[in-house]
């Protein structure tokens, strides 16, 4: 045991070495969780005399010369404190500068920001004894969620020929008024005017004079018995202005038998948002769905979304898309904490899939990146305001980027994730390239080849590369594009007439990738030959996202 020390004023520590692990230096990892340090399986117990980082994960590689630290990262002051093995009966607690470029923190998991409404259905098929079953089953669902610490705001509408606005998001900020409120609701009984509860919640409820946050997902729970008796026609055109207006709906039937409308009015896909009453005792699912734990992990003042790695034999495409597939909703315990770094690519075996895929919202701009050999190598970055997951990648919304002539200038085939793919010859994914008519002269910016062919790869078109296992990932290593073939040489391609018309339409200028194809002669005054370069093949690609402020 070491004495209680004074590490540069930020903490004070107990630690008591229960078990010594060696470290070789080949890739040993300590990590932390809750004041506990595991190295390998074995457990290092740190009994602080305050948590040092509760719900923090750091990690760390053995250093060079077989020293293992393990960095914690202060959320206070951004200060490292760093464990060093001394012997195989003491740590010293020490402060040191060095930062580890394998260092990932992860942010403790913390309930997602929702603001949600309840529309309650109090008509006379409903009945009051129904009316106060629904009430229960409000307060039952609401039990676990964090509504003192301020992640959920609760706003209700209850209708019948009426609608009530029983009271608004930011009507009540503690547990105990919220359910003294629900408690104190009013049955109606009388018809049934869903059309109009649906447009109160969406003009009435969700707007920031009544507690809408703008960095909070909104959500309305519908628990209805029946079709709607008044205004039918404006019911589902009602439905979907809310969901327009990007408020998910689920719907909860009680004894209803005709469930088109429900069907209707939920978020897609049906099967999904939509249950019925014999799930009242038990909405665990829906719950979770509604209040996710959130576990971003950080990297820098980025949050990491995903991070494909290549030659794998895994789908870049397949993972981006499966939305059945999380990995930090927690992180598990057996999954490479390699994979969630931007380095360490021989480390990691599969792709890591963050759940904000799967709920991407107040994305207020997206990093593409590029890794080899340990660095960041090309980037680009875009607007994510607005996007969705799979809508960002384009090119009106690119901001910046390590490729210099992309933002002025355009290409044949502009930024797209679903990219190009016929499997029986080729499949390219997060694609940005020139010319694919002509394997001989194709440049590119980036794409990912998802499978293990392309019918480029072959004499006399590519350079051949070695796709026998996917995904191969290239990029153009220089600030402009890169030839995936040979590089032409610097002669006409098109008749000079045709070069000579081009350049005086000014598309040396405006379309300057074709014209160095095709009339690099006629252009060589306004082309750079140094923007461009053979095509290289990264290690990673990764994903990161940063939030509107307040997120």
């Amino acid at each position: 045991m070491v004495p209680q020390t004074d590490v540069a004023g930020l903490i004070f520590v107990h630690v008591i070495l229960t078990l010594f692990i060696g470290c070789d230096g080949h890739g040993a990892h300590f990590y932390v969780e809750q004041g506990k340090a595991i190295v390998s399986g074995a457990q290092l117990v740190a009994n602080f005399s305050r948590p040092v980082m509760s719900n923090f994960l750091c990690a760390s590689h053995c250093m060079a010369n077989g020293m293992c630290d393990l960095y914690h990262f202060s959320t206070v002051d951004s200060a490292c404190v760093i464990f060093r093995q001394q012997d195989e009966t003491t740590v010293e607690v020490v402060s040191d500068s060095r930062w580890s470029i394998g260092f990932i923190p992860q942010l403790g998991c913390r309930d997602a920001r929702v603001d949600l409404v309840f529309i309650l259905d109090a008509t006379r098929s409903v009945g009051e004894d129904g009316f106060d079953e629904v009430k229960h089953f409000m307060k039952d669902f609401l039990d676990s969620a964090d509504i003192d610490g301020g992640s959920l705001r609760v706003g209700a509408v209850v209708f019948s020929t009426e609608v009530n606005v029983e009271f608004l998001l930011d009507s009540f900020s503690t547990r105990t008024a919220l359910y003294s409120a629900i408690d104190g609701m009013s049955f109606l009984g009388f018809k049934t005017n869903t059309s109009g509860a649906l447009r109160i919640m969406r003009t009435q409820l969700f707007i920031a004079a009544n507690g809408d946050r703008p960095d909070a997902e909104n959500v309305c729970i519908l628990v209805t018995d029946g079709d709607s008796s008044i205004d039918e026609a404006f019911t589902i055109p009602e439905a979907e202005l809310a969901k327009a207006a990007g408020i998910h709906i689920y719907g909860v039937g009680v004894d209803s038998d005709d469930k088109y409308e429900l069907d209707s009015i939920v978020s897609k896909p049906v099967d999904v948002n939509r249950r019925d009453v014999d799930d009242f005792p038990n909405l665990t699912d829906l719950r979770n769905k509604i209040f996710p734990k959130v576990c971003p992990i950080q990297l820098d003042d980025w949050t990491l979304v995903f991070r494909a790695q290549s030659r794998i034999g895994a789908s870049v495409y397949e993972t981006w898309t499966n939305t059945s597939l999380q990995h930090d909703d927690p992180v598990p315990e057996d999954f490479p904490r390699a994979c969630l770094r931007m380095t360490d690519y021989s480390q990691c075996d599969r792709h890591f899939r963050s759940h904000i895929l799967d709920n991407w919202v107040n994305i207020q701009t997206v990093r593409f990146s590029l890794v080899k050999d340990d660095a960041e190598v090309s980037y680009i970055e875009f607007d994510g305001s607005g996007s969705d997951s799979m809508s960002w990648f384009t090119a009106a919304r690119i901001l910046n980027s390590s490729w210099t002539t992309l933002l002025t200038e355009p290409v044949l085939h502009p930024p797209s994730l679903t990219g190009n793919c016929r499997t029986t010859v080729a499949c390219r994914r997060f694609s940005i390239n020139t010319n694919s008519s002509d394997c001989r002269t194709e440049t590119l910016y980036t794409f990912i080849v998802d499978i293990n062919r392309d019918v480029c790869n072959s004499d006399g078109n590519w350079e051949v590369r070695n796709l026998s296992t996917s995904p191969v990932i290239f990029y153009s290593p220089g600030s402009g594009l890169g030839y995936m073939g040979e590089k032409p040489e610097c002669s006409n391609v098109l008749t000079d007439p045709e070069c000579l018309s081009r350049v005086a339409a000014g598309e040396c200028e405006t379309n300057r990738a074709f014209m160095y194809l095709n009339c690099r002669v006629a252009c060589a005054a306004c082309l750079d030959e140094d923007d461009y370069s053979f095509a290289q093949e990264a290690d990673v690609m990764a994903v990161r996202v940063k939030f509107t402020k307040g997120s």
